[in-house]
């Protein structure tokens, strides 16, 4: 292998530079511009412009890209496909906040994201828009698969010479410097290294990709003997998943919905990576494993889609919820197409592209579809419970001279909701201010709740007051998370404290304090020679499992509570005497009585579970009359 000379690599790197100028023009602003809100400790409310301008070139990088290999593709005039990249690059800047308007964030860099995974999957695909030549489709698609590991691979080790360096310096000859310097570092190897490297490997001739058929062999076995079979493991699990649902008739969980889209994109990626060896005569077995993946993928996206939609009609749509549905639609298209004999692979990206384009902006768009949601299900929340009538809020809160929401005691509608609505009311307004703002609420209140936050913001005392928590103090509610319904209590048994125990007649105590929130509790012991484990259970009951290997016994502490609540009442004691809070286990050679000091239940819907407990385990060696 010939190693390539210097003027070699400059050479190239200038031929790059002459080829992707406005590509690495972006790449070179958005690094520049990163380091330099690194070095001035970058703060989100003063320098948003920044931020939005460092994005925007970002995004720059792909769309410039795509407009020179479609030109050179099909020879289309190179300054329109760059005017129409750069018009999109201002109207992106445009839809993205400033420090001033802004006050939820969320959803303009939703949907930058969305335009840069759409701008990326342009990237796979302008060159071929017009074309039918589905072999150089693949071909080129390769090569940027390639490249992008090799480019992340050398900027991967760059850096890492260059930190070692620096942190050898450092040691060896004490030399000063900023811990930033290693993150800008970071910054110009994967923003300017990484991104020239990349440009530098894509072919000029896309034309001659056609003829191309030596596919490579290393990718076809790291698809065929890593994807596959990781992709059947997925997919059995997943079917076991569905008998499960089928035969004790339990509902899908959400978290199916994001497991099946995971395993469904990779299905559909190993295929794409096998495409090509399937027209050869000794791998037929592709184009058949192919049409059989999406026959069995079908099942799968109902139980997604049963999921999601079992989601959607408790809590509304969300932004996730969403894109979860619109991802099982595309699944099911790419699906079907495949199913009846589609094969053009470039309907894959295309119709993805499509959709990430419409789902972004509009009515219908994510954002919209799911603000109404979250709105409607809010406002049905309040009129059912007599907070909203007629269009306002009733016991509208009066806004504080002094902005001090923190100091506010007093609540008018917290008596009309339970715990759980409150939750879910919360819930909504978090959602809300988090992704969509609340501006949409102002209709509700005869006060200017929008304009006066947005005044309140310019004060420094206030200005990262949570538009959250105003909007529901303003709806007469107290923001705060509950943790439990209204029906949860906590009983504390405590028996009668006494500075001395009578251990007489006991061989050993073993003193503990146990919580259920520590879930790998247990207490360790030996008893002449032969080693114990205590440890607590609530699986079906509350109980103290201690297990040698002799055997295993267990102190029920249900029965316990089951005595004292029925002696003594369901509420909170201090002076219960010790004998009423004992249990007491016989082994052959030892005899064990549990000892609580004190005990915490915690009673919901009227079922009481062990939370806490404290005491000792008296241990007694029997004689041997006692095992006669």
């Amino acid at each position: 292998m010939k190693i390539p000379s210097i003027s070699h690599l400059a050479t190239t790197a200038k031929t790059t530079f002459l080829r992707f100028p406005l590509s690495l023009l972006s790449a070179f602003i958005a690094v520049v511009l990163a380091i330099y809100m690194v070095e001035i400790d970058f703060d989100v409310k003063e320098n948003l412009n920044l931020l939005n301008i460092m994005l925007t070139a970002a995004l720059g990088i792909p769309l410039f890209f795509c407009a020179a290999v479609f030109s050179e593709k099909t020879k289309y005039n190179t300054w329109f496909s760059h005017g129409v990249a750069a018009l999109l690059l201002v109207l992106m800047y445009l839809s993205l906040p400033s420090s001033e308007t802004a006050n939820s964030v969320m959803v303009p860099y939703i949907r930058y994201v969305i335009f840069n995974i759409t701008a990326h999957l342009l990237v796979s695909i302008a060159p071929f828009l017009k074309s039918k030549e589905l072999n150089a489709f693949w071909n080129y698609n390769k090569i940027l698969f390639i490249r992008l590991w090799a480019s992340v691979l050398y900027s991967g080790f760059l850096y890492v010479g260059i930190a070692l360096a620096l942190t050898a310096l450092r040691l060896l000859f004490d030399v000063k410097f900023d811990s930033e310097l290693y993150f800008e570092i970071f910054i110009v190897t994967i923003g300017a290294f990484n991104t020239w490297f990349f440009l530098a490997g894509i072919p000029h001739n896309l034309e001659t990709l056609e003829a191309d058929t030596q596919y490579p062999k290393g990718l076809k076995v790291f698809t065929q003997f890593v994807l596959l079979p990781l992709l059947m493991l997925y997919l059995v699990i997943l079917y076991g998943y569905m008998a499960k649902i089928i035969t004790v008739w339990d509902w899908p969980k959400g978290i199916v919905s994001y497991m099946i889209s995971i395993v469904s994109v990779l299905g559909i990626l190993t295929f794409l990576l096998l495409y090509p060896y399937g027209g050869q005569k000794e791998n037929a077995w592709i184009k058949k494993f192919t049409s059989a993946y999406y026959i069995v993928l079908i099942p799968l996206v109902v139980v997604l889609f049963i999921a999601v939609f079992m989601r959607v009609s408790d809590y509304g749509i969300t932004v996730n919820r969403y894109i979860i549905i619109l991802l099982g639609i595309w699944l099911s298209i790419v699906a079907l197409y495949s199913i009846f004999r589609g094969r053009n692979i470039k309907f894959i990206p295309l119709s993805l592209t499509v959709m990430l384009l419409l789902m972004s902006f509009g009515p219908w768009s994510m954002f919209s579809v799911s603000k109404r949601s979250q709105l409607n299900r809010l406002e049905k929340i309040l009129i059912e419970h007599e907070i909203l009538k007629e269009g306002k809020i009733e016991n509208e809160m009066q806004w504080p001279s002094n902005n001090e929401f923190y100091d506010i005691t007093t609540y008018a509608n917290e008596q009309l909701l339970n715990d759980s609505v409150h939750k879910e009311v919360r819930s909504i307004v978090d959602y809300l201010d988090d992704f969509h703002g609340l501006d949409e609420m102002q209709p509700w209140f005869t006060q200017n709740v929008d304009s006066l936050y947005n005044a309140m913001l310019l004060e420094e005392d206030h200005r990262y007051m949570d538009a959250s928590r105003v909007y529901m103090n303003m709806l007469g509610l107290k923001y705060e998370t509950r943790y439990y319904p209204t029906s949860s209590k906590w009983y504390n048994f405590n028996s009668i404290d006494s500075a001395i125990i009578d251990v007489r007649g006991v061989d050993y105590v073993l003193s503990f304090t146990h919580y259920t929130y520590n879930t790998k509790w247990k207490k360790e012991f030996a008893l002449e020679g032969v080693d114990y484990t205590m440890t607590f259970s609530d699986s079906d009951a509350s109980e103290f499992v201690l297990t040698s290997e002799n055997g295993t016994i267990t102190f029920n502490l249900d029965e316990m509570v089951e005595r004292v609540v029925k002696k003594h009442g369901a509420k909170s004691s201090d002076d219960l005497p010790a004998n009423e809070m004992v249990e007491i286990a016989i082994t052959p050679f030892w005899e064990f009585q549990l000892n609580l000091s004190s005990l915490s239940v915690q009673s919901i819907n009227d079922k009481l579970t062990v939370k806490n407990s404290e005491g000792d385990v008296f241990i007694s060696k029997r004689k041997n009359d006692d095992r006669q």
